[in-house]
């Protein structure tokens, strides 16, 4: 879902040019800015797969809903057209056109009205999103001094130094959050032994031959 966390605040303007408040636009431990890629961490984390599932859930019932709406008006305009029968008058052929034309009318006003709660819920999505992370994402911050954390923006971004890019970070520290982070196994300690001594056996055993 690229594209859907990006912000062009003035502030983050401001701090990649010359530091807000007059400090350092990348040091971390002088309150400099970092940037977190939130495309990035949601595709890691799979809520995008969830939020485009949602959105698609949304969209189906909004597209049922707009062709119950057509299903009823063409209705409608057949059962006036029944009534008028083969031949209508002038004035009731007015009158069927009157009602095709507050159809269509109705038709695209109810088209609008559903695009934009359908945009209103990819919004909420992304704001909980959003929300749920900025937790985490101001624990790395103060961890690291940082400031102010910003959304990636190639647009609005010339250069960020490795220091300054956390999404690593993020991902990092939600996944352990979460209780879902891989894990090596840890070394044992018959496991270190063994690689110990299996030389000194070694060892021994050609000194006495």
């Amino acid at each position: 879902m690229r594209n859907l966390f990006l912000v062009t605040g003035l502030c983050g303007v401001m701090a990649l040019l010359g530091g807000c408040g007059g400090s350092s636009p990348f040091g971390g431990s002088n309150g400099g800015v970092a940037v977190v890629d939130l495309d990035e961490v949601a595709k890691r984390l799979g809520r995008d797969v969830q939020m485009k599932k949602s959105i698609g859930l949304k969209k189906a019932t909004l597209d049922q809903q707009l062709k119950a709406f057509q299903a009823g008006m063409r209705k409608a305009l057949q059962d006036k057209a029944a009534e008028f029968g083969e031949s209508p008058t002038p004035e009731q052929q007015k009158q069927l056109q009157s009602i095709h034309l507050r159809a269509r009318i109705q038709m695209k006003q109810l088209q609008r009205s559903l695009h934009a709660e359908l945009a209103q819920h990819k919004q909420q999505l992304i704001n909980r999103f959003r929300e749920e992370m900025k937790p985490t994402i101001r624990q790395i911050a103060d961890d690291n001094g940082w400031s102010i954390v910003i959304p990636k923006d190639q647009n609005l971004l010339l250069t960020v130094k490795p220091a300054a890019e956390i999404t690593d970070a993020v991902i990092e520290r939600a996944l352990e959050s979460a209780g879902t982070k891989p894990s090596a196994p840890p070394r044992t300690a018959s496991s270190t032994n063994k690689k110990t001594t299996t030389p000194e056996k070694k060892r021994t055993t050609s000194a006495a031959n």
